[in-house]
């Protein structure tokens, strides 16, 4: 198209202008006009300066074109209209052609390094490395066509999010959906997390407790890092999405994990039927000596949190006892009354230290208890 007048207000906007042996747009129909600082020179409209764009990519919904430009334009005829295109290649000229309109975006800003959000109304670009663009002033003058991004890097279109998301805690497997969460008794955690791109690779995460990520700031993709849990004990979810180097955003992954800060608490309160009892019980000290005629005796009390899996520990010898499951350890919970006993117990005659405590699946430990049964069957 050729514009060998001196007229200006000559709007060429939304067409299709492709497979010319020479510019799509020429405004003196010389060749190129090259741009002028300020765009104060004067000629077929206005000979307007073109946009200089460097890099494009899309915006994370999707659903706009996201470009950095240099903008040199005169102030006086502002605002200007950036109109971006699509093209099936590059022209021979080096400067593009306008085969598909994909939106336009007004503006009144100039200077370099400028980012447009310019909305897709037309069709979507099938590459970055093809597209470009044209400036009307508002005196309806336009410019000629741009050249393509000079960005390489950003020229391949990547139409796909980040996807096979993945995020453990505190250990690197994956738990399956809907199971229980693990436990933690702190708040500082380890969080490990994996996603793919094959095109143009995940760059950037946001993980936080808010599912919409309200006051959450991208960060570098690392696949392990350290992370703190909100206050106050109870199940946490942790939420996180990917972005790649185009902008595309995953769809969001989430883990569950149970923090848990409190002390379980558990009482001794069935020591079997004594022969000779030396001396009371004294809280966080060494029990007094328990003198036992039989070989085999019987513990019970009390547990405070079987809600989050309290366990009971039973130490003498050589021997460990941990109880939560009657078919497995002589220990027998009692989750509906909240207490616990042993079955009868051997013990070889003699002295033996008995340690007694109790640990929730948090790993937080009760105080111990500790004391001394002697075994003399001839009392």
């Amino acid at each position: 198209m050729f514009l060998t007048d001196t007229s200006v207000g000559n709007t060429i906007s939304e067409n299709t202008i492709l497979n010319n042996t020479g510019l799509g747009i020429d405004l003196a129909g010389d060749g190129l006009t090259p741009n002028d600082v300020g765009d104060t020179d004067a000629g077929e409209n206005d000979l307007m300066n073109f946009p200089v764009i460097d890099r494009a990519w899309m915006s994370e919904d999707g659903e706009s074109v996201i470009v950095k430009v240099d903008l040199d334009f005169n102030s006086s005829e502002a605002p200007y209209t950036i109109e971006l295109f699509d093209n099936d290649s590059v022209d021979a000229t080096g400067y593009g052609e306008g085969q598909y309109f994909i939106g336009s975006v007004s503006t009144s800003e100039i200077g370099e390094d400028i980012e447009l959000t310019i909305p897709i109304t037309g069709v979507t670009p099938s590459s970055f490395s093809t597209i470009t663009s044209t400036a009307t002033n508002t005196n309806g003058s336009t410019s000629e066509f741009s050249t393509t991004p000079s960005d390489t890097a950003f020229s391949t279109l990547d139409q796909f999010s980040p996807n096979g998301g993945k995020i453990a805690i505190n250990s690197p497997e994956e738990k399956a959906s809907g199971s229980t969460p693990d436990y933690t008794s702190s708040r500082a955690v380890t969080v490990y997390l994996k996603a793919s791109d094959s095109l143009s690779g995940v760059t950037q995460m946001k993980i936080s407790e808010n599912k919409n990520f309200k006051n959450t700031r991208w960060r570098d993709y690392k696949n392990k890092i350290d992370n703190r849990l909100s206050e106050g004990d109870g199940t946490k979810t942790v939420y996180v999405k990917f972005k790649d180097e185009s902008g595309r955003v995953s769809k969001t992954y989430n883990q569950k994990i149970t923090l848990d800060t409190s002390l379980p608490t558990f009482t001794l309160t069935n020591l079997g039927t004594l022969t000779k009892d030396t001396g009371l019980y004294i809280k966080g000290k060494l029990y007094n000596l328990y003198y036992y005629s039989d070989t085999y005796v019987s513990f019970g009390g009390t547990l405070s949190d079987l809600k989050h899996g309290e366990s009971l520990v039973i130490k003498y010898d050589d021997t460990t006892y941990e109880g939560n499951d009657q078919d497995t350890s002589p220990i027998y919970l009692n989750y509906e009354g909240s207490s616990w006993i042993t079955q009868p117990l051997y013990f070889s005659p003699g002295k033996h230290t008995i340690s007694i405590y109790s640990i929730d699946k948090a790993g937080n430990e009760s105080d111990h208890i500790e004391f001394k049964l002697i075994i003399d069957p001839t009392l």
